[in-house]
């Protein structure tokens, strides 16, 4: 079952970068696809310890970039297949793992997934043509349901500067940032001292530091941006510190079921948000106070640089 599945997609992924002329040749989807398996295994020990997800997104961008200079959507389709054949498989893992803590055949397990998968893409691709055909100004700055789309932005960024500009004329010989990619090796031997420092002083709060999560988090910087991660460190601390330092009964207790309540509460609020005050009236009914307000006088909301760029651009 499993071997034919497998075919069955592989064919239907080669008819799909042919038929949409995405200039990806068969072996470009197969070297993308060796990315994503190359690092299942690392990406699902880090998953299964931290509940974080490593990404292959710059070397899905970046190995692409090389091989298929000049043509962005040969790129970013190659970085889809890697990213999402790795996101797909962590997930697959996670679930069939808990299929076997609750003595569910794998083969049930498995289908379910299947099935779900099926229909999760035909109500992704439904829903996505719903909103391009019926919601005015979708992904425009300005978009007055705040449907702006970053992280389309993002990859459209991406597709760009990987694809079109090339990561030869960014990162090659003599460029502007050739410097940055010794940081790979950087973020390749960062945790080996850590790792030697916690085993020489166990007790010592090195051996909270997880390399993997502090580099993985601050990969989500765009199109996050610091209210997203203010906000993170604010309930962290609160939770995750003081409640764990000094009420640690509550906190052993309840605090997962907390934050559970914190992810229902917001789509809860979603929901009622947009019920009562954007479905009447064609969206018309406003409600004037300070907390509906601070947001837009943030440098995050008007998108201002840190620095300006230089009129002539960079050498």
């Amino acid at each position: 079952m499993v071997h034919d599945l497998l075919l069955g997609l592989s064919g239907l992924c080669y008819v799909a970068i042919e038929v949409y002329k995405t200039d990806l040749p068969v072996y470009g989807l197969v070297l993308a696809v060796a990315l994503a398996v190359i690092y299942f295994l690392p990406g699902a020990f880090i998953y299964a310890l931290t509940s974080q997800q490593i990404s292959v997104n710059l070397l899905a961008e970046m190995i692409p970039g090389f091989i298929f200079e000049g043509k962005p959507i040969a790129v970013m389709t190659a970085k889809t297949y890697s990213v999402q054949s790795l996101i797909g498989g962590l997930f697959f893992a996670k679930d069939l793992k808990l299929g076997h803590y609750m003595k569910i055949p794998p083969r049930v397990t498995f289908g379910v997934q299947v099935v779900s998968a099926v229909l999760n893409c035909l109500a992704q691709v439904g829903t996505k043509e719903w909103l391009r055909a019926s919601v005015p100004d979708l992904c425009s700055p300005r978009q007055r349901d705040l449907l702006t789309c970053p992280y389309n932005e993002v990859f459209f960024n991406t597709s760009v500067i990987w694809g079109l500009v090339g990561p030869r004329r960014l990162f090659g010989n003599g460029s502007l940032y050739h410097p940055m990619l010794y940081f790979l090796l950087v973020g390749a031997f960062l945790p080996i001292p850590f790792y030697f420092l916690a085993r020489r002083w166990p007790q010592s709060w090195l051996r909270w530091v997880n390399i993997p999560v502090m580099l993985t988090g601050a990969s989500y910087i765009p199109p996050g941006s610091g209210i997203n991660y203010s906000s993170w460190f604010i309930v962290g601390f609160i939770f995750q510190y003081w409640m764990r330092r000094h009420r640690f009964r509550w906190w052993s207790k309840f605090n997962f079921v907390m934050s559970a309540a914190l992810d229902g509460g917001t789509i809860i609020a979603g929901i009622i948000i947009f019920v009562t005050l954007q479905l009447p009236k064609h969206g018309d009914i406003h409600i004037d106070w300070w907390g509906n307000r601070v947001y837009t006088e943030t440098l995050d909301w008007v998108g201002a640089p840190y620095l300006t760029a230089p009129a002539e651009g960079f050498s």
